[in-house]
């Protein structure tokens, strides 16, 4: 299986088969990945996974782009913004029983407000 396509499934298994597993750990799921990521340097598969959400392509996915809920300088690595969500889930609590996307949006929007 080459990296994209192991990338790819790790993505699909956070976003969940079922809406109600998407709902019920898919946050949680993420911010898992994202530390096991960080704790081994922040590369490999499921740094790319965690990428998927704390680095959104803006072209992917097809759809319209929908504004976005929080805005990371330029610059910051992808790992600083992990580790924000990582950190950011464990104060709020709430957050992690949301899609992993709403979850990375509601988490992210504290450090990294649209102002």
């Amino acid at each position: 299986m080459s990296p994209t396509v192991a990338a790819i499934a790790i993505v699909v298994a956070l976003a969940g088969a079922a809406p109600a597993r998407a709902a019920a750990g898919a946050a949680t799921d993420l911010a898992d990945t994202c530390a096991r990521a960080l704790a081994h340097g922040y590369s490999g598969l499921e740094a790319e996974a965690c990428n998927w959400y704390v680095a959104p392509c803006p072209a992917c996915g097809g759809a319209a782009p929908r504004p976005p809920a929080w805005c990371a300088p330029p610059q910051t690595a992808n790992a600083i913004v992990a580790a924000a969500f990582v950190r950011g889930l464990r104060q709020q609590p709430a957050a992690a029983g949301r899609s992993a996307h709403d979850a990375v949006d509601e988490v992210l929007a504290r450090p990294y407000p649209c102002h």
